[in-house]
């Protein structure tokens, strides 16, 4: 079904990934519904769990889902973004059709300190898969159809202006709300996301679970809210679904 937004090439849709750029792209295990096998994550060879579900590795990628379903309108805020920076909306780079009518755009990773995020700064609708981190699902599992049958290139340079400037943003609003005197980080919920935020490489499993520890001793009414900052700045940097909600549940011992 032609998306009514965005334009794509709309190309017929080959019946393997052979001759599209899905073919140079790791694949790693999933599982019947869809998700990464805990021993296959990130592997980087060309398996699958069975003949039905394909996943991709996000590495060296930055992949947009355009998310259409339970009430999320993913192309038009797309759209808005795109006439917004004076934009056509039309896709040139390699994309992808999804079963729920939304679509997955591929670009080279403008490393940017962009990551795995959902409803990017506020577009609901519009989620991130970026690096090794980051994984798709995508043709030929069921329901998914190749619209540009074209090379990977890199984002446009006014997209990467826009959403380098939304990070830049986050980060000096985390920081102004959750230093205080000496840039001591509060343990309030905005100094606690401030601070998975800028875990450093290495040690984000650990701040993650320490600011965990630190919500799990708050008030029970604070939890809900205060677990979603830290998963929301856990995906940002990277982290995956799976190892935050671990992680999250060991710092609860055991249920979150």
């Amino acid at each position: 079904m032609p998306n009514p937004h965005m334009h794509y090439a709309d190309a017929s849709s080959p019946t393997t990934t052979a001759g599209t750029p899905l073919a140079d792209v790791p694949q790693i295990p999933l599982t019947s519904r869809g998700t990464p096998t805990e021993a296959g994550w990130p592997n980087k060879g060309r398996l699958h769990i069975d003949s039905i579900h394909v996943g991709y590795l996000a590495d060296g990628l930055a992949v947009l889902d355009v998310d259409n379903k339970n009430g999320k309108r993913g192309s038009r805020e797309l759209k808005a973004i795109f006439r917004s920076l004076g934009l056509q909306p039309k896709i040139s780079t390699f994309a992808t059709a999804t079963p729920s009518g939304g679509n997955h755009i591929f670009w080279q990773d403008p490393r940017i300190g962009l990551t795995n995020t959902v409803d990017a700064f506020g577009h609901v609708g519009l989620d991130f898969r970026v690096g090794r981190n980051g994984y798709v699902r995508d043709f030929p599992s069921p329901g998914y159809r190749i619209l540009n049958k074209r090379p990977i290139e890199p984002m446009p340079g006014k997209l990467i202006d826009y959403f380098g400037n939304k990070i830049a943003e986050r980060r000096a609003r985390l920081a102004a709300r959750s230093t205080g005197l000496g840039g001591v980080v509060r343990h309030t919920i905005n100094g606690l996301e401030y601070a998975v935020y800028n875990a450093p490489i290495g040690q984000r499993n650990a701040t993650l679970f320490w600011a965990a520890s630190r919500v799990a001793e708050m008030p029970a009414a604070r939890h809900r809210s205060a677990l979603r900052a830290m998963r929301r700045a856990a995906f940002d940097i990277g982290l995956g679904h799976d190892e935050v909600e671990k992680t999250i549940a060991s710092a609860f011992g055991g249920a979150a």
